[in-house]
């Protein structure tokens, strides 16, 4: 068991169900208190008749509780985690009461990908060509939404990139919008970053003509999908709004590795959470990003440490620069990280970037290590300063760049976070051997 008391209390929703939690770690409360190496469940004393039946699963971790609580993880949760972390009172059982089995028997029904049967010559390629079909019907649905999207692009030009600051948000959300009924999501999300740039500063306009040809070599190569490599054509349709099934994406590459957490954001658009994790394989080197989604006041799927690690499997969406993945499977136990290789130099970094970023023109997000740079403010931009004096921006978003230069003390640190084009958005600092996540300090 490697988990700590101030992991379980980081799983919290919010301070004061941290504090009840803390509360109910008292072995007094509870009329049972039983695990095995996969879950942790217990009965805990109520208002009624009956006891709040709790039950943890370390894969993840989930929770359920018969308590009527909507704070997820509940109370009972956090004080049945905590005893088990923390105390000797939990009784060891190799396997659990029928409440518990059937529960994680559900989840690992969920969360297993589907085994398909063997299926014949015949009845293999009747299923590609069904699926081509349903992608060329998909495409000719989307390519009149394109017209219009190119239509509209050209009266921007028309009416000037400096007319455009005048402009108002619905201006763009109208057009975002009507992407989405389109079916071109992907062309959406890139109107609504268009709808933020006009005056955000003094190279705003070049950021919008960037932006501007990126929607136009988007509907370029749309229009060309039967002549595009097989990797570009897949990236090509995933960016306009074509998605994968959890099943399909189970038959595409998958990677086995101790894979370690190296940072965590969480983000909002309107009543969607988004949260994007992003590993890196110890042993392949290879990185990853989780996409995640929970509408409203649902939780998300499990929990990751920054700093930390656990062996397992994803699988990789395809493309040209393949980086999102999904999870396959994965271990319980998350370990301290030692050590992570980064990029030692800012030029290596962007020699790197380039190369993937010539391979795929719409990379928004680059995730990136960097080693031994020194946050340093030079009036009011922060920048991170390798040891051969070259720099890259920091986005002082949040007060970041103040906080990396109180972590660094003015002594070298390793960073994680991603890279926009334009700025470095830090996540993530270690130093003497801490790991820090920015959005929680």
């Amino acid at each position: 068991m490697n988990w700590s008391v101030e992991q379980v209390l980081g799983l919290a929703p919010d301070v004061s169900s941290a504090k009840r939690g803390q509360s109910l770690a008292h072995a007094k409360k509870w009329l049972l208190i039983e695990a095995n190496d996969r879950a942790i469940w217990g009965e805990c004393k109520g208002s009624g008749s009956r006891p709040y039946r709790t039950r943890i699963d370390l894969v993840g971790p989930a929770y359920k509780c018969s308590c009527p609580s909507r704070a997820f993880p509940c109370k009972h949760a956090i004080g049945l985690f905590l005893l088990r972390v923390s105390s000797n009172e939990v009784v060891i059982k190799p396997e659990p009461p029928i409440w518990v089995s059937d529960w994680l028997e559900q989840r690992d029904k969920k969360r297993k990908p589907k085994v398909k049967a063997d299926l014949s010559p015949a009845e293999i390629k009747k299923r590609k060509a069904d699926k081509a079909k349903r992608l060329a019907k998909r495409v000719s649905e989307m390519q009149e939404g394109f017209n219009d999207l190119e239509n509209w692009i050209v009266d921007l030009i028309r009416q000037g990139i400096a007319a455009l600051e005048s402009r108002p948000y619905s201006f763009w959300k109208e057009m975002a919008a009507q992407m989405v009924d389109r079916k071109i999501s992907g062309a959406s999300g890139i109107i609504l970053d268009m709808a933020l740039i006009p005056g955000s500063g003094p190279d705003w306009p070049d950021r919008m003509v960037q932006k501007i040809s990126s929607l136009y070599l988007l509907i370029r190569a749309f229009r060309q999908l039967d002549k595009l490599p097989d990797d570009f054509r897949e990236e090509v349709v995933q960016v306009a709004g074509i998605k994968y099934k959890k099943e399909e994406v189970f038959e595409m590459e998958t990677v086995e590795d101790v894979w370690q957490v190296l940072g965590v954001l969480e983000s909002v658009q309107e009543d969607l959470n988004l949260r994007r994790t992003y590993l890196s394989g110890k042993n392949t080197g290879r990185m990853a990003m989780l996409l995640e989604f929970a509408h409203g006041n649902m939780a998300f799927e499990g929990h990751y440490f920054v700093g930390h690690s656990f062996e397992g499997a994803l699988s990789y969406y395809p493309g040209v620069v393949p980086l999102r993945a999904i999870i396959k499977k994965r271990t319980a136990d998350f370990n301290a990280i030692q050590k992570v290789d980064g990029f030692n130099t800012v030029k290596d970094f962007l020699a790197h970037y380039a190369k993937d970023a010539g391979k795929k023109p719409w990379l928004a997000h680059a995730p990136c290590i960097l080693s031994k740079v020194i946050p340093q403010d030079q009036k009011g931009q922060f920048l991170l300063v390798d040891e051969n004096g070259e720099g890259i921006p920091v986005q002082n978003r949040s007060f970041s760049g103040w906080k990396l230069l109180a972590l660094s003390g003015g002594n070298p640190i390793q960073v994680f976070g991603e890279w926009t084009g334009q700025h470095f958005v830090p996540f993530t600092v270690m130093t003497n051997s801490q790991w820090i996540n920015l959005s929680d300090s």
